[in-house]
């Protein structure tokens, strides 16, 4: 097929591409990494691009006219992923619609639990081969650990054998011997060199949190986060499940190939911060949802597609770090926590180790709000769970002019009441380009609260206040002016923008309320928010929208990033490993969409906090 060339400002780059390619897949292969929340669906609107040569690409199509302004198409602007290539062009990306990195922290925490890690490092002095004694090198090892430390070891990893006789010859038959689970030689290690780690990976569909931490002691030496790279495919699970529909066993390999490069550079980047080698760690357990645990895993997910929505693997799983192409010690394993149902993954089980065994009595109510929301409810004796999508919109997704937590989002907003003045945190300091989650929590609540929406969401428009204002067949309310933003524009929260939050916070209150009514054991005895949403959201902003139901303020918790804690203990103790499985098979899972009252739960909670329910603290966090 005859190809064409595509400048790509500023960049400077020039790109084969052939006639029909649309000029998102183009990025792609550049590494240009434009937003694409829906994955090139067309329907979110954040991939701009300008094309400065109109009549070398198609037609503008009716998903850009609804989505993008008449100032921006008359400025040549075009959705990169509606737009194709048909002669040479040249397009120039905005940095507004980069993917960037996100700059909140998955959170810190300490690790509390016995240490009983997996892999230990065991001090040997072996007995040189002689003619008296005949037995081969890796009889004497074993010998040795089963008379001085009781272990009877039956396998070895093969790899282990390449370089061992050269290794403990060398060593003077003095080293430290690698075992797992008291069975396994992994390896060898000098006497100097008895340092080991373990790596706590929990993959979210937005953020990829990690931790590094010292097997001997428990000390968490180094943690970090980065965006999970697969972003540039879709912003949630279904637009990167519908990726790989599409594309097939290229777009899983695809999927797979940046997951597991963006791992890889972070553990080189967390290594050299804590001035340890990858290769001293020698353990991995790993969490997340159900289609980042097959991605990663690199399992195809069609049985995820359809209904019953069932996954190919559910059991905790064990491989070889080597097969998976981490770049850690390659005889380490990787564990896999277990998966509780089709999208509820792994990340929940951690969540649930790392906090229901130090809880007594009950019930309690977990919300982790990600990009999926998901809920537990119950205690040590009885657990509900369930999925809800919420993300999107609480992430930044769909709203106009949303953006991830990055330098220059608007992450806190105040609203003064009768001035309706407004102010402003930002991330950074800087000028804003747009809003995150948190300020949109804020915003609407903010609106509801100084009375310029309703109960129902809808502007009350006889307010008389020059950031409200009608435009392009909508009624939006300014928070920042163009002349404070980066970007030269108004920030505004549109009508549209109030109702994708009412549709997300609608199906979080109706999904954990289900889950208490099901239960049957009377309100929540505390109400514990989990994941980096969690941490930064504003409580008081989220109870008055209505977002958590039977529960007063003061039973509201913050807990930060509990799956990630919860891979931790798992790596320290690998009883937690155990542990996670009987959660996993204890817990039961609820369809929302299938039980009866979801609909009408919905419905009701649409309302601004909600159509019946009432909420003991709202008078006076509405002054």
């Amino acid at each position: 097929m005859k190809k064409v060339t595509v400048t790509v400002l500023p960049y400077g780059k020039r790109v084969k591409a052939r006639i029909g390619d649309s000029v998102l897949d183009l990025l792609r292969k550049a590494n240009i990494e434009v937003t694409s929340y829906c994955g090139g669906a067309g329907t979110c609107g954040k991939c701009k691009v300008k094309i400065v040569n109109g009549e070398s690409i198609s037609p503008l199509t009716q998903e850009e006219k609804n989505l993008l302004t008449e100032e921006e198409l008359k400025s040549g602007y075009r959705l990169s992923c509606r737009t194709k290539v048909l002669k040479n062009t040249t397009i120039y990306v905005p940095g507004e619609s980069l993917v960037e990195e996100e700059i909140r922290e998955k959170g810190r925490f300490e690790i509390k639990t016995p240490l009983m890690p997996s892999v230990k490092c065991f001090r040997v002095s072996v007995v040189q081969p002689s003619l008296e004694d005949l037995r081969s090198d890796i009889e004497r090892i074993k010998d040795i650990l089963k008379s001085v430390y009781g272990i009877h070891v039956s396998l070895i990893d093969p790899l282990s054998l390449t370089y061992a006789p050269d290794f403990i010859r060398k060593k003077n038959w003095n080293f430290n011997v690698l075992v797992r689970n008291e069975n396994e030689i992994l390896g060898f290690k000098p006497v100097d060199e008895d340092k080991i780690y373990g790596l706590a990976i929990d993959i979210g569909t937005t953020t990829i949190g990690m931790y590094i931490v010292d097997l001997k002691n428990g000390n968490v030496v180094s943690s970090g986060s980065i965006l999970n790279p697969q972003v540039k495919f879709g912003e949630d699970v279904i637009s990167r499940l519908g990726y790989i529909l599409r594309n097939g066993e290229r777009g899983l390999r695809e999927l797979n190939k940046v997951l597991i490069e963006g791992l890889n550079s972070l553990i080189e980047k967390l290594s050299a911060r804590a001035n340890i080698s990858t290769q001293d760690i020698v353990d991995v357990v790993v969490c997340g949802n159900t289609l980042m645990h097959h991605i990663f895993l690199n399992i195809n997910p069609l049985s995820l597609a359809s209904s019953p929505f069932v996954p190919h693997l559910s059991s905790p799983f064990d491989v070889k770090a080597r097969e998976l192409g981490l770049n850690v010690l390659r005889t380490a394993y990787v564990h896999t926590l277990p998966i509780e149902a089709g999208f509820v993954g792994a990340d929940n089980v951690a969540v649930m180790i790392s906090l229901f065994p130090k809880l007594s009595g009950g019930p309690y109510l977990v919300i982790d709000i990600g990009t999926n929301g998901e809920i537990v409810c119950g205690n040590k004796d009885r657990l509900l769970s369930a999925s809800c999508a919420t993300g999107p919109a609480l992430e930044g997704a769909t709203i106009t002019h949303g953006m991830r937590a990055q330098l220059g989002a608007i992450e806190k907003v105040w609203i003064e009441k009768g001035s309706y003045k407004v102010s402003y945190k930002v991330i950074g300091n800087v000028k804003p380009r747009g809003i995150c989650g948190s300020g949109i929590i804020d915003a609407v609540s903010e609106l509801f609260r100084s009375g310029l929406i309703s109960p129902s969401g809808r502007f009350v428009q006889d307010k008389r206040c020059e950031r409200l204002r009608r435009r392009e067949n909508t009624v939006e309310f300014v928070i920042a002016w163009g002349k404070d933003t980066a970007t030269g524009k108004d920030i505004a929260i549109t009508q549209k923008d109030i109702r994708s939050v009412q549709l997300a916070k609608a199906a979080l209150y109706a999904g954990a309320k289900i889950l208490v009514n099901r239960l049957g054991k009377g309100k929540p005895k505390r109400v514990y928010l989990a994941g980096s949403f969690g941490n930064y959201i504003d409580i008081k902003s989220a109870y008055i929208l209505g977002m958590f139901p039977y529960c007063s303020i003061g039973d509201i918790v913050a807990k930060g990033n509990l799956a990630g804690l919860g891979s931790c203990m798992a790596l320290l103790n690998r009883k937690k490993r155990e542990e996670a499985e009987k959660y996993a098979k204890r817990v039961r899972y609820v369809e929302l969409a299938a039980t009866e009252e979801f609909d009408k739960e919905f419905l009701d909670a649409l309302s601004f906090p909600h159509a019946r329910d009432s909420f003991p603290d709202l008078e006076k966090l509405l002054l």
